[in-house]
Parts: C-alpha cells; structure tokens; sequence
C-alpha cells in the first residue's frame, strides 16, 4: 500500500494506493472523525452489483450507510440528477449528520463531489474510483462539477475530498474499454510532463492488455504523484500550472460536446485530442517531427482511438470551443506540447490550423 500526500494546508489529504486493501478504509474513517457520521455511498447498478460485499468491508466504522445508485452515463452530471442526489442526501440528513462516498468512476465522482460542495456550503466526502481513469486523475484535485448542454464541466467548484481511497482489486471487472479511457489519461501524463512514463508503455505494448489489477501499482501510483504536485502548486487552476493537465481535453471536450456523448467515450476523446494537438504543435512548429510520429505511434498502438463511422463535423466541433471553460476573455488557450514530456499554452492559434490538424487526426479513427 502507498500513500501519498496532497499538501494543501487545512485541505490537505492522502491518496491511498494498493490491492485489495479495502479493511484499512476503516482505519482512515476513524482517523479522519467521520465514524459519528452516515456514509452516503454515490454509486451505479453495476459496480453496485460486482463490489457491494467486499466493499462494505470498509464501511464497519460508519454510524450508518445508505446507496444512493444512478445511471453510469455522462448524463447523470446533469441538473436534475444533481437535485435528485441531493433530495435523498437531504432525507438521510434528517436522521442524522452525513459524509458521501463517490464510488465509481469520474461520472460518479464529479457529481458527488459538486453535491458535497454545495451541499449545507460543504460537507465531507470521500473518493473510492473504481476506474482507471478515476485512480490516475479525476478523483485527485477538487474540481467538480456537472455539464450544461452547451459543453462539459461548465457549473462546478474545487471542493477537496478528505480522502482518495483507490484499490486496485475494483479493476478486476473493469470492461477494455474503460482500461482504454484510463491508459489515455495516463499517456497524458508522459507527454506533458514525464517521459519515463512513455518510455514505460512503448516497452509495455505487449503486456498492457494483459495486466492485472496489481500491476497497475507502479504507473497509478507515479500518476497520482505527479497530479498531486500540479494541484500543490495551483490547486483553483489560475497560476497557469494545473492547465497543462488540459493537454488533449480542448479538443477533446469540444467533441464530446459536439457529439452530444454518443458513440464516443471521455478516454476515446482526449486520445484524438493529443493526436489533434500534436499536430498542431508540429504545424505551428514547436513540436519536431519525430516526436509527432512517436506521440501518434504510441497512441495507435495502444489502441485507444475512437473507432468512428463517418467524419464529424469539425466546423461543428470548433463551434464548442467558445464554450471551453479555459477560455478566456473570449481568448482559446491550447496546451501543446513541444517535446516528449515538455508542454507549452499557446494562445488562440489559427483556427484553420486548428480545423486541419482535427482533420488529420480524425482520419485515423475512420473504419
């Protein structure tokens, strides 16, 4: 088990990293004082239905727990989902004080986070992802939130977890595709910051598929590390710092957006979303030429692509960037990179430049 430490004074929390280490849950409930209290477990049907038994094992030193389950889509970060979650909280409440429990993926955990921030102007809450995806980035840092039709993450708050509690025994029943969703996040990391994290996967292909949760230990952990320290030096995200962790997520968000989240998944996005924003590097010069073809050779052969039918639209997709929440004063800011573990922010590029590099990497996602 690993344990690493977010620093943010009275905000600060630990990240908890291990297999098959749900029982010490129970420990970090009775440290953290939130055993007086009813755990309120945000969750969906089906981790619900793999994990209860084993997960309740964590759970002894809460006064009480109640389930609160809901549809693992994009979708559930919505508006009427939020005040549905909050209705129930607040019937629990009636009978007693409570903490939530975000257990899921990043679905589970922005909404349970937001409803915990806004929630009596905050109560406590915990983080339990059970997704790859979950354990190297979204459940790590405070930022929470639900989607407008407009785009994604547009109403929020950081609000921090007093825990993050990941246990790799929850990636047993993991679809291939959700491992898909977490390794794009993962490569994210080796390109904007750590190129041993590269080196790692190239030597790895082969194995990758076949890991087993244990495995996952070395490269969560070094993740969850390198996330903690971007968030220490900005946790509001308004130093310039934790923007770098937007790498592939512009254009990424934008087509989700324009997608309406049909037929394409967050981990799918982000990875067109690097291909995309390494092109344009390359195309406003910053990035060499042999680094784009090992950032595009990388991606591919991780397969972590979408697999699209038809080309969408990319005027459709660049209309959703004027909602990107890091735009600013009407100025887009684009984070690419200008070597294997080294990015930059450029801000608003050629939109035709934009619109081509999309174009170049959409064609490798086509049947």
């Amino acid at each position: 088990m690993r344990i690493i430490n977010v620093n943010l004074g009275c905000r600060s929390y630990d990240i908890v990293v291990g297999d098959r280490i749900i029982s010490y849950l129970n420990k970090f409930i009775s440290k953290l004082n939130l055993c007086k209290l009813q755990a309120v477990v945000v969750t969906n049907p089906s981790i619900l239905s793999n994990h209860q038994d084993y997960f309740l094992q964590g759970l002894r030193k809460a006064r009480d727990y109640h389930f609160i389950v809901l549809p693992a889509s994009e979708k559930t970060k919505s508006w009427p989902v939020l005040f549905k979650v909050l209705k129930k909280v607040f019937t629990i409440d009636n009978r007693g004080d409570v903490f939530l429990v975000s257990f899921g993926g990043g679905v589970i955990g922005d909404l349970t986070g937001f409803c915990a921030a806004i929630y009596k102007r905050g109560i406590p809450y915990i983080q339990i992802p059970t997704t790859l995806l979950g354990m190297v980035d979204s459940s790590i840092g405070g930022k929470t939130g639900i989607d407008l039709e407009f785009g994604k993450n547009l109403v929020g708050a950081f609000y921090q977890p007093y825990l993050v509690f990941s246990d790799l025994k929850f990636l047993e029943t993991l679809p291939v595709k959700e491992i898909k969703n977490g390794i794009s996040e993962i490569v994210k990391y080796g390109i904007i910051t750590d190129p041993a994290i590269v080196d790692f996967l190239e030597r790895n292909l082969k194995q990758i598929p076949k890991f087993k949760p244990k495995d996952w230990l070395q490269i969560v952990v070094k993740c969850a590390q390198i996330k903690a320290q971007i968030v220490e030096e900005d946790e509001l995200d308004n130093k310039g710092v934790r923007a770098i962790l937007n790498f592939g997520h512009t254009l990424g968000h934008a087509l989700e957006s324009a997608l309406n989240y049909k037929g394409i998944s967050h981990g799918e996005a982000v990875a067109l979303g690097m291909v995309a924003e390494s092109i344009m590097a390359n195309r406003l010069n910053i990035l060499k030429e042999k680094d784009l073809i090992r950032i595009i050779n990388l991606i591919t052969s991780l397969d972590i692509l979408p697999r699209l039918k038809v080309k969408p639209s990319s005027s459709r997709v660049l209309s959703h960037l004027k909602y990107d929440k890091k735009a600013k004063m009407g100025e887009l800011k684009v984070v690419l990179p200008v070597a294997i573990g080294k990015v930059k922010i450029i801000s608003s590029p050629p939109l035709q430049v934009i619109k081509n590099s999309f174009r170049e990497a959409v064609k490798l996602c086509i049947k």
